[in-house]
C-alpha cells in the first residue's frame, strides 16, 4: 500500500460505475444552481427532481457542481428507489463561509453517488439505523472517495452511519481539505461504518489543529483505520472502532523536510546552520562580501 498518495489502490477507470466520486470537479465541470421554487432557466434549477434527473443523465465522469444558493430540507417525495441520483456531485454554498448554505438531509431521504462537500455548505444528516443516507458503489476494485474541503461540514445526529462499508474488503477515504468541522455540532452517530475487512482512511490537509476531524467519525469492526496526516493533525478519539489500533502516516514538519547537515562542519565558521535557507543565506552574504555588491 502507497504511503504517500490520497489512495490506497491506483485509480480503475473500470467497470465505469465503480468511480463516480473520485474527487474534486476540474475545470469545465458541468454546474447546477439550486433555487427552490425558480423556473428552470439554464443553470438555475428550482425542482430538486428535475435537477437529480438532469444529474443521472450526465455522461459518465463529468462530476458536476451543484450550488445551494439558500438553506433548504430536501424532499422524499419522488426520490428513486436507489435514492437520489448525483452522479458524483460536489456540493458547495454561494459563500465560504460555513452554512452559507445549509442542506437539511431527513432520516427517509438517501443520496446516491454524493462526491464530496465544498465552499462553505454544511450538511445536516439524521441517518437512522441500517439505512445509510450515502449510498456508494463499492468495489474491492476501487476506492471510494468522499471530500470535505474549502470551509464545507457535515454533522449526523444519528443514530445510524451516514455510509456503511458493506463487510467486502472495500476502502474508504474521508479526505477532509481546510474543512470546518469545529463550526458544527459534534457528532451523534458515526460519518461511516467500516464492515469486517474494510479499511477506512482520513485522509487529512489544512487547518485540522483548529478544526480537527471529529471524534467519533468512524466505526465498526473494520481491517484498517488509516490516517494520513501532517506533523500537527489531531488524531480523534474512535470509540466505535473495533478494528485494529490505527495506523498514522505522518507528513514531515517543514524545519525537518528542509533540514541541513553539512559533509564537512569545520567548513563553517562557528556553528553550521540547521536549515537550507540559513545556509543559501549565510553563503550569498560571504559571496556579496567578496563582490563588494549584490550577487549577481
Amino acid at each position: 500500500m502507497s504511503q504517500s498518495g490520497l489512495l490506497p489502490l491506483p485509480f480503475d477507470p473500470s467497470p465505469p460505475e465503480q468511480n463516480l466520486t473520485q474527487g474534486p470537479p476540474g475545470p469545465g465541470a458541468p454546474e447546477f444552481i439550486f433555487t427552490p421554487g425558480a423556473p428552470q432557466t439554464g443553470q438555475v434549477w428550482g425542482d430538486w427532481a428535475d435537477l437529480c434527473a438532469a444529474l443521472a443523465a450526465l455522461p459518465f465522469g463529468s462530476l458536476p457542481i451543484v450550488t445551494f444558493t439558500v438553506s433548504c430540507t430536501l424532499p422524499s417525495a419522488g426520490m428513486p428507489a436507489g435514492g437520489w441520483p448525483q452522479h458524483g456531485a460536489t456540493w458547495r454554498s454561494p459563500t465560504f463561509v460555513t452554512g452559507g448554505a445549509t442542506v437539511t438531509v431527513p432520516p427517509a431521504v438517501r443520496l446516491e453517488g454524493l462526491g464530496g462537500l465544498g465552499r462553505g455548505i454544511r450538511v445536516d444528516f439524521a441517518s437512522p439505523i441500517g439505512a445509510p443516507q450515502v449510498l456508494l458503489p463499492w468495489s474491492p476494485a476501487a476506492p471510494q472517495v468522499l471530500f470535505v474541503s474549502e470551509g464545507a461540514a457535515l454533522t449526523n445526529a444519528g443514530p445510524g452511519p451516514v455510509l456503511a462499508m458493506p463487510g467486502a474488503g472495500v476502502f474508504f477515504v474521508l479526505a477532509s481539505n481546510y474543512a470546518s468541522w469545529g463550526a458544527v455540532p459534534p457528532l451523534g452517530a458515526p460519518i461511516v461504518e467500516a464492515g469486517a475487512g474494510d479499511v477506512a482512511i482520513a485522509a487529512l490537509q489544512g487547518s485540522n489543529f483548529f478544526s480537527p476531524l471529529p471524534a467519533g467519525w468512524v466505526a465498526g469492526p473494520g481491517a484498517n483505520l488509516i490516517y494520513q496526516a501532517g506533523a500537527t493533525d489531531p488524531i480523534p478519539l474512535t470509540p466505535g472502532w473495533a478494528g485494529p489500533a490505527p495506523i498514522v502516516f505522518t507528513a514531515p514538519v517543514e524545519a525537518a523536510a528542509n533540514a541541513y547537515a553539512p559533509a564537512t562542519p569545520a567548513d563553517w565558521l562557528g556553528a553550521p546552520p540547521t536549515l537550507t535557507g540559513a545556509a543559501l543565506d549565510r553563503l550569498a552574504a560571504a559571496v556579496a562580501g567578496l563582490l563588494g555588491g549584490p550577487v549577481p
